[in-house]
């Protein structure tokens, strides 16, 4: 874990950290949505989702209302890409709009009418699956650690502390989210007061 925030009890002897999970161990969220289809056109540098099929190079002229028009079976949703130290997908003109670093409609979700039948709904179903992939795109995925100090002796008698793991959780998509979590498994214990960002 890439520690963002520690807190410890007032007795200095229990330590509540925050942070970044470990790269390795994050799943790619693509893997186990199934509300939400992705696909995007071909990228010289990443592997990006290609969760169906769509003839870019036939449908480039194309506007949003011909293609729902065409698949009466989804909700059909075009993206852009804003690539500058990292990544971030966004709904077709609602987020950073740049001349060098955003590609304009670059990626398609969709959603299936028969599983949400309202566009509006369907909207937020597709902005809360690229929050998520976001998140994870760009590694602001969180846990939290509970440990607890202890005193050791060595072979040659003296004294070593050292951390002792206690209890964690992870997979938070918001820091404070993790923060509130581990506080209230935490609730008897007193911490201290004051700036305790890392």
């Amino acid at each position: 874990m890439f520690t963002t925030k520690e807190l410890l009890s007032a007795d200095k002897k229990i330590k509540l950290s925050i942070g970044l999970m470990e790269d390795g161990f994050v799943e790619n969220p693509r893997e186990y949505d199934d509300m939400v289809e992705f696909t995007t056109r071909e990228h010289r540098h990443y592997n990006l989702p290609k969760e169906f099929n769509f003839d870019w190079d036939a449908y480039d002229e194309w506007e949003m209302e011909e293609i729902e028009e065409m698949d009466k079976n989804y909700h059909i949703f075009f993206l852009d890409c804003y690539e500058h130290s990292g990544m971030k997908w966004s709904l077709a003109w609602e987020w950073m709009q740049c001349r060098f670093d955003t590609s304009k409609r670059v990626g398609l979700m969709r959603v299936k009418r028969e599983v949400v039948e309202d566009r509006k709904n369907a909207l937020e179903f597709v902005r809360d699956a690229l929050d998520v992939y976001n998140k994870w795109l760009n590694w602001e995925i969180y846990e939290w650690r509970l440990e607890r100090l202890v005193i050791r002796k060595s072979e040659d008698g003296r004294e070593k502390s050292e951390w002792e793991f206690l209890d964690g959780c992870s997979w938070f998509y918001d820091e404070d989210e993790a923060l509130c979590d581990g506080k209230a498994i935490c609730k008897n214990i007193e911490f201290l007061d004051g700036d305790w960002e890392k």
